[in-house]
């Protein structure tokens, strides 16, 4: 009987730490877990609130930032090469949308969307101030406006913006009592 570990020159972990870095060089959605499954990578909770944001979205006044946030989902898992950029930019448009759709106001901006969002809610500075930071870093960085030089947009900074986004997009619609829609565009949204 062959000692196992003659069968080859990795170990179980090695293995999976070695298939996992060659997923990611190569801008692969998934990655292989423990067990030998193939999973997409990234916190369950933040998966989990891109779901959200797309069920919340496919209430019909939500249409525009739906078709933006499914932009900036399709540009981060477009293959071989995501546009981290265009990722960015539609996610944070995605979100100065639904701003607009709650505040009934199609000319206003983000950061004044929110000034009036936290007088109007009572909401904290702090959080008003990290989405204005957010919606700063995609007009600078993301390609909101045009870009000077090379994009500086990689896919965690990317993968960051999308789940800050969809959290942002959920918390701004329930500010305003917006609920998840039920049915089949909302399943097929959370499933994309």
């Amino acid at each position: 009987m062959r000692d196992k570990s003659s069968y080859g020159l990795f170990g179980a972990n090695e293995f999976l730490n070695f298939l996992n870095s060659r997923l990611i060089r190569h801008y692969s959605a998934y990655q292989m877990d423990e067990t030998g499954r193939m999973i997409e990578p990234g916190a369950a909770p933040a998966n989990e609130a891109i779901a959200e944001a797309r069920a919340l979205l496919a209430e019909d006044r939500f249409r525009g930032p739906d078709r933006q946030y499914q932009e900036a989902l399709e540009a981060f898992y477009r293959r071989p090469d995501p546009n981290c950029e265009a990722a960015v930019s539609n996610a944070i448009n995605a979100t100065e949308g639904v701003a607009r759709v709650v505040l009934d106001n199609s000319n206003i901006n983000l950061s004044d969307a929110l000034k009036r969002i936290q007088d109007e809610r009572d909401l904290h500075p702090a959080l008003s101030e990290s989405m204005v930071r957010l919606y700063g870093y995609a007009s600078d960085e993301g390609g909101r406006h045009g870009l000077v030089g090379d994009p500086r947009v990689d896919r965690p900074i990317a993968e960051f913006c999308l789940h800050q986004c969809a959290a942002a997009i959920v918390f701004l619609a329930r500010l305003y009592s917006a609920e998840v829609v039920e049915g089949p565009r909302a399943s097929a949204n959370a499933e994309s």
